[in-house]
């Protein structure tokens, strides 16, 4: 994914752009966590989150086998940033899974951003060869459920010591015209380590 994207409108009528963050985001990402609730905040990380410049600039640099980290901002204060997404590589054996977080500053929350951060993630997730997210969530945070309602995945959702877990399938939505060859090529690699 490239930086240079199209902006894309929320239901207020403001647009934003969507793009992978980099170094320069940091402090605007830690910024936008000193203006989130201690509520929004527990939904994205489940517990008292300490904002560290240091942490913000190891996710920005994680390399691309191992995830992606974007940003949201909007078009008319694109130094300003209201939202994040990212996924993390889980395990790579022969499926590959990963771990997607999104976070939306509380005055943009129902807007679409949360929804076009997502469906940016998962398109670079399915991109990348990822075949499923993998993810628990607070009981309360229902509105991840409602965007992945809204979406068309299929996932499965159960209850792990008090947090809802969440798999969804990205191969549903492939994108990737190479998945068979992908799975074929991970067991002869597999096989090859034994």
């Amino acid at each position: 994914m490239n930086n240079q994207t199209t902006p894309q409108q929320l239901k207020n009528g403001e647009s934003i752009i969507v793009r992978k963050a980099t170094s320069e985001d940091a402090q605007a990402i830690e910024d936008m966590h000193k203006r989130a609730t201690t509520q929004t905040l527990y939904n994205r990380y489940y517990h008292h989150f300490t904002h560290s410049r240091k942490h913000f600039e190891e996710w920005i640099n994680t390399p691309a086998n191992k995830g992606t980290f974007l940003v949201a901002t909007p078009t008319a204060t694109p130094e300003q940033v209201i939202g994040i997404a990212q996924y993390v590589v889980e395990y790579d054996h022969f499926v590959i899974i990963a771990e997607p977080a999104l976070l939306v500053e509380d005055r943009f929350q129902g807007m679409g951003v949360g929804s076009i951060l997502g469906e940016t993630l998962l398109h670079i997730a399915q991109e990348n060869g990822v075949e499923h997210f993998h993810t628990y969530m607070s009981g309360s945070n229902n509105a991840p459920i409602s965007l992945l309602n809204k979406s068309g995945l299929k996932y499965k959702s159960g209850w792990e010591a008090g947090m809802r877990e969440i798999v969804i399938d990205l191969l549903e939505r492939q994108i990737h015209p190479m998945s068979e060859q992908r799975v074929l090529r991970r067991l002869v690699e597999g096989f090859q380590t034994l």
